[in-house]
């Protein structure tokens, strides 16, 4: 089991969107791919669904994930800000 907390602002999402922690914290732990955000300074988590993605945007701090939003996102959405570097993998 992993240390997760959830920001306000994630918590006031999965009520408006109707999602799911499972989904959430799924996205976190096995993701297709992570991503830093050069923006925002914060890690990426994107899994892939059946017709888009998820992400959601963390922090890791030591063994607690600090999970602040999340939303879906098109493929193509992702490969335009890893084309402006605004986003690059991370390993």
């Amino acid at each position: 089991m992993i240390n997760v907390q959830y920001t306000k602002h994630l918590l006031s999402k999965i009520r408006l969107r109707t999602l799911s922690k499972k989904l959430i914290e799924g996205t976190v732990i096995k993701p297709d791919y992570i991503f830093f955000d050069n923006l925002h300074k914060t890690l990426i988590a994107v899994k892939k669904l059946k017709t888009r993605c998820f992400m959601v945007a963390y922090d890791k701090v030591d063994e607690t994930y600090h999970l602040i939003t999340c939303h879906q996102i098109k493929e193509k959405q992702i490969e335009n800000r890893l084309k402006v570097r605004r986003w690059v993998r991370y390993d």
